[in-house]
């Protein structure tokens, strides 16, 4: 199969080999695949913060201080459940040199579960919430952040996927496209009179179609697993890049939540 031109050096386009084992993309030189992989992942980490700093500075003037603030809890809703799924499922899939299609089902569907946990406790605690902070339309930010927490999965899924097959310039992109989907349709429903609804309505949207590329871009299993096999190691793994990404987000959201 031909080469991508941003990734010259993948192997297998395939998400699995023969025996169903989710292969490491192949490199001429070690160095060059390192070099050239972190340089893409940097530029488009760069890219993302410019695409939000600019998209915040212009929804905070467009919307009222008590709404931007309520963006900016849900906001940091979002940054937990991702912080929380990228050390679930992103260690295993990067990490592990076994990983096979039903295995990556079984990390895929227990961040679904766990996802589903977590938007349930959010969808009943987020009226208290907004009655405690008397913030009008927390209640409503928040639920709305359920489908993106969902949709998280996928996109962390993926993302593992493409970079363990050396695809960098295909996962930087993507990730590019959902920070400027969003800010572009938030932007723009705002401008149109929808307030925090439309910010709400964008930040879903973008997450659900970016979501949607990546489950047909990294090939990702969508049905159920067979059985529950294996994956110890994987849950432990990702138990420990899970912990140790939670402190640092609390660490770094605390004035943020303040």
């Amino acid at each position: 199969m031909a080469s991508e031109p941003d990734d010259e050096f993948s192997g297998d386009r395939g998400t699995a080999g023969p025996s169903g084992r989710i292969e490491r993309g192949t490199h001429h030189r070690l160095s060059r695949t390192i070099m050239r992989g972190s340089g893409l992942l940097i530029a488009g980490r760069i890219v993302r913060t410019l695409i939000t700093i600019v998209g915040m500075v212009i929804l905070a003037r467009l919307l009222t201080p008590a709404d931007f603030g309520v963006l900016a809890i849900a906001s940091s809703v979002t940054v937990l459940s991702l912080v929380i799924l990228e050390g679930v499922i992103d260690y295993p899939t990067i990490r592990d040199d076994d990983l096979t299609i039903e295995r990556l089902r079984n990390l895929v569907w227990a961040g679904i579960g766990l996802t589903s946990l977590f938007g349930a406790a959010l969808w009943f605690t987020a009226p208290l919430a907004e009655r405690q902070l008397d913030f009008p339309h927390l209640a409503l930010a928040l639920r709305a952040m359920i489908p993106v927490c969902i949709a998280q999965v996928f996109f962390v899924a993926g993302t593992g996927v493409l970079r363990r097959q050396h695809r960098f310039g295909r996962a930087s992109l993507l990730s590019i496209c959902t920070v400027a989907l969003y800010m572009a349709g938030a932007v723009g429903l705002t401008l149109s009179g929808f307030g925090i609804e439309g910010v709400l309505i964008g930040l879903v949207g973008a997450n659900v179609v970016t979501a949607l590329l990546l489950i047909a871009i990294a090939r990702l299993p969508l049905l159920p697993p067979r059985r529950i096999s294996g994956t110890a190691e994987h849950y432990r793994l990702g138990g420990y890049g899970a912990l140790s990404r939670l402190i640092n987000w609390a660490w770094t959201t605390v004035d943020t939540v303040a």
